[in-house]
């Protein structure tokens, strides 16, 4: 297996902002028409993730803004350790996350303001970020 500081990534050109639904709401339509969202549903909540320029949803609480970073390449179900390194460079530089995996690759979220530190603890770190043009 690689080391997990190999793996490239490419940090979103967009701005997101984060919101809490009730658990009971329907899924909002904008979050099914834009072609970026990330949506979870527990019997607590909704968490929806959206870029900053989708109308928000009514009756939540939103918190933002945030700035992502894409892992660019498809990774392997059974991999291990991938997140982990990415997690434990943003918290050694004291850079609060909110990680989203999907089945091709892991996505990590990190306040707007704290950008720059995640990207400086990333290259510290040995990890390659790319423009999106390059890693697709």
């Amino acid at each position: 297996m690689k080391d997990a500081a190999s793996w490239p990534l490419v940090l979103l050109p967009q701005r997101w902002t984060l919101y809490r639904l009730p658990p009971d709401v329907p899924w909002p339509p904008e979050a099914l028409r834009t072609p970026w969202a990330f949506l979870a549903r527990t019997p607590e909540e909704v968490s929806l993730l959206l870029p900053e320029d989708v109308a928000a949803p009514e009756g939540g609480r939103a918190q933002g803004p945030w700035r992502g970073f894409r892992v660019a390449t498809v990774l392997a179900l059974d991999l291990v350790g991938v997140l982990a390194g990415l997690s434990q460079t943003l918290a050694a530089a004291g850079v609060p996350l909110l990680a989203v995996s999907t089945h091709d690759t892991d996505y990590l979220f990190v306040p707007a303001e704290r950008l720059e530190a995640a990207t400086q603890a990333f290259r510290q770190a040995g990890y390659r970020l790319l423009e999106e043009t390059d890693a697709r």
